[in-house]
């Protein structure tokens, strides 16, 4: 779906953030997973991970094999104190 209208923008965002609740209202997996390349952006690092654990093992990798903080991006796996940021 594409639209070139700007002012549809809020209408837009509303029809989507609506339509992600519906979607996931019927997921079997519970916390909430999310394939990255479909992310909408508000997903925490555990949603698009797998949960705590892998997070906090990649963080602990990124930590050893990127410590300057090269390999960031925008949905990285954020800071080790558990902020968004991306690394």
């Amino acid at each position: 779906m594409k639209y070139t209208d700007p002012s549809l923008d809020s209408e837009a965002k509303a029809f989507g953030d609506q339509f992600r609740t519906v979607l996931r209202s019927g997921c079997v997996d519970k916390p909430k997973r999310v394939y990255a390349n479909f992310a909408h952006g508000d997903e925490d690092p555990e949603d698009l991970y797998g949960g705590k654990e892998n997070v906090e093992r990649l963080r602990r990798l990124k930590e050893r094999w990127d410590p300057e903080g090269m390999f960031g991006w925008y949905n990285g796996f954020g800071e080790a104190d558990g902020s968004k940021e991306s690394s």
